[in-house]
């Protein structure tokens, strides 16, 4: 992970500082910041039944360092040890870049343009949703407790498989059953007149053992 002094760390109502943007943004060397945060985490464990997120972000030379992501409270926490000066950097960034977040929130809410694609994304989603939900049917209904055909087990996995390939599962898993002496069954089926069910942990070893193109 990057850091970034000028953004939140998070997004989705749960935003973020680094202790890299607390370091940059106070002057503090962030190896001493990081003790720091590190001699005050236990007294805020103790209080808030929570340690500090602990990230990695990549240096100039590309390697990885840790550092803390902290909530706004969890900032002002740990600011409580700085000068006045230091700590009133620290609330006044927090507050600009809430006014950035709320500008930015009201841009996009009157943003037609924004908005369409917005409603297009929850439409997909909604379809998508309702794909599955067809899938589910779909599968179930050639299905028994615990025994499925081979295209249903697929549907439920949502795994494509093809005709030849299924009827190459089918076969396998038929000679597991019968050399286990595995019970199989079969329930009817509009496409192909009936379709034979089968255990699904013997399913399982079946399409573990299958390569898909």
């Amino acid at each position: 992970m990057n850091a970034n002094v000028n953004n939140f760390a998070g997004n989705n109502g749960n935003e973020k500082m680094t202790s890299l943007m607390l370091a940059e943004l106070t002057g503090k060397p962030h190896s001493d910041l990081m003790k720091s945060i590190r001699r005050m985490e236990p007294a805020w464990t103790n209080v808030n039944q929570g340690k500090f997120s602990l990230v990695n972000y990549s240096d100039v030379k590309g390697e990885l360092r840790p550092m803390f992501e902290l909530s706004k409270t969890e900032c002002l926490f740990i600011a409580t040890k700085f000068n006045d000066e230091a700590r009133a950097k620290v609330i006044l960034r927090w507050e600009q870049l809430e006014k950035e977040k709320s500008n930015s929130m009201n841009l996009y809410q009157n943003d037609p343009f924004i908005q369409l694609r917005m409603n297009q994304i929850q439409q997909q989603q909604q379809i998508e949703q309702l794909e599955s939900k067809v899938n589910l049917i779909e599968a179930k209904s050639a299905t028994r407790p615990d025994y499925f055909s081979v295209m249903g087990f697929a549907i439920l996995n949502k795994i494509t498989v093809g005709l030849t390939i299924a009827s190459s599962i089918g076969r396998k898993a038929a000679a597991i059953c019968k050399k286990n002496g595995f019970p199989t069954d079969e329930v009817p089926d509009p496409r192909f007149g009936k379709v034979k069910l089968y255990p699904r942990n013997v399913l399982e070893v079946v399409f573990n053992e299958t390569i898909f193109s």
